[in-house]
Order: structure tokens, then C-alpha cells, then sequence
């Protein structure tokens, strides 16, 4: 598990931009026996646009941003109030 995670952590420390990042993150993904990954990033104003990379279908991805999911996601909601790694 170990040479899993530092293959990770190599993939993601060359990423260049986001097909780098994506790439990375669907090999993790793969690595770990998951189908899917997401990663979202909120911006610090609350006017801004967040961003989502994942390998979802682009339709799902579009919806849940249109429809600004991530304020009623209770994944995301946790993730930001403790900080702290949950299953």
C-alpha cells in the first residue's frame, strides 16, 4: 500500500494542469479499486465559481454545478466544517 500511495503523490506532484491532474486522480482512483474520483475546489468569495475535476460524465459534473449541489452536498459540508479525513 505503501508504493501505491507514493506512486500517487508522484503523479500528482508532476501534474502540470488539469488532464495532468485528472489523469493523476483517475490512476489513484484506479489504484484503489474505485470507479469514480471528484475533486472540487470552492473559491474564497462566495460570488465565486468552484471548480470540479473528476471522471463522472460531464452531464452529472454540469448538473451539480448548475444546480449548485455542493451547498447541500453533506460530504462536502463536512469536509468543510471538521477538516479531518471520514468514510
Amino acid at each position: 500500500m505503501q508504493l501505491v500511495f507514493e506512486t500517487i503523490l508522484e503523479n500528482l506532484s508532476e501534474s502540470v494542469d488539469e488532464a495532468d491532474f485528472r489523469e493523476a486522480m483517475a490512476g489513484a482512483a484506479a489504484e484503489l479499486e474505485l470507479i469514480t474520483f471528484a475533486y472540487l475546489s470552492l473559491p474564497p468569495q462566495r460570488s465565486g465559481k468552484p471548480k470540479l475535476i473528476s471522471n463522472y460524465p460531464g452531464r452529472w459534473t454540469a448538473r451539480y454545478l448548475q444546480n449548485r449541489y455542493q451547498k447541500v452536498d453533506p460530504v462536502i459540508i463536512r469536509a468543510r466544517c471538521d477538516g479531518c479525513p471520514f468514510r
